[in-house]
């Protein structure tokens, strides 16, 4: 199973479902680190798509164009020229890293809770305090009372031989998740915005109290330029980890706006309807 490899990657690890001749769309996760939430989505997306999904390696010293640059050598390996990316969350500063250096490597950017700078500097800061300091036995006790709280509540999350969450459990994981949470506080692209080449997507939860969602759709309509063409919705109800809890409601904007998308661009350029193609790799 591939979340095995957590245990000693180094590069990100992935998943794939659904037919390799499809449209790829890629999903980048949050701090959480892994595809622990996709659970009800991925059947959905697959239907239509190459569903690839990565998790992080429990790696401390990561900076954000290590993240980048990772994602650029995933897409080299599966032979994947572009891609739809999906950034939930802290995923969403990767997608914008990886954008900005390889802009021909993106068909588009949907981020689900995302932003482009932090969204409570002071809660960032302490939250990776605490993760460093924290017992990794207590993490993981708070994990699974987490899920267990949130599965009572009809919300379907994965779970594997170690449980939930895997890429921030073991002491390992905990220092690269406390990583992560520094990497948050640090990033600031909004003045990068600008140099956006590919349409952009926003899907915010109308009661995440982590991310402020408004906040940050005003900020993408501000600053990305009109070639862009920045959509944006707020899921009625949804918290901050709404795939989770609204997988249909995120699924169907997401089949719709990569839909519109590849219309768009097939009637541009007939040659981008080609989903992947082999990428040669020296060496």
């Amino acid at each position: 199973m591939p979340i095995r490899q957590l245990a000693s990657a180094e590069e990100l690890v992935h998943q794939e479902s659904g037919d390799r001749q499809a449209t790829p769309v890629l999903y980048l996760p949050g701090v959480h680190g892994d595809w622990t939430p996709q659970l009800a989505a991925r059947p959905l997306l697959s239907r239509e798509f190459r569903f690839i999904e990565t998790a992080y390696p429990r790696i401390e010293t990561w900076s954000i164009e290590d993240f980048a640059r990772a994602l650029k050598r995933l897409l080299d390996d599966l032979g994947i020229e572009s891609a739809h990316i999906v950034g939930e969350s802290f995923g969403s500063l990767v997608m914008w890293q990886f954008g900005l250096a390889n802009p021909e490597r993106v068909r588009s950017f949907t981020l689900v809770g995302g932003f482009c700078r932090p969204p409570r500097f002071r809660v960032a800061a302490a939250a990776s305090a605490a993760l460093k300091s924290m017992p990794t036995s207590v993490l993981e006790s708070i994990i699974d009372r987490y899920v267990a709280r949130r599965s009572a509540l009809g919300e379907e999350r994965e779970s594997f031989d170690i449980g939930a969450y895997p890429a921030a459990r073991t002491l390992q994981g905990r220092r690269a998740t406390a990583n992560r949470m520094s990497i948050i506080q640090a990033s600031d692209f909004t003045v990068r915005l600008k140099e956006i080449e590919s349409p952009v997507r926003y899907l915010g939860g109308a009661n995440d109290i982590v991310v402020p969602v408004r906040r940050e759709i005003a900020t993408l309509l501000a600053h990305l330029p009109p070639h862009c063409d920045f959509r944006s919705e707020l899921v009625a109800g949804a918290p901050h980890a709404m795939i989770p809890s609204h997988a249909q409601e995120i699924v169907d904007h997401l089949r719709r706006w990569v839909g519109e998308i590849e219309a768009e661009n097939s009637d541009d350029t007939p040659s981008n309807a080609t989903a992947t193609t082999s990428l040669e790799r020296p060496g």
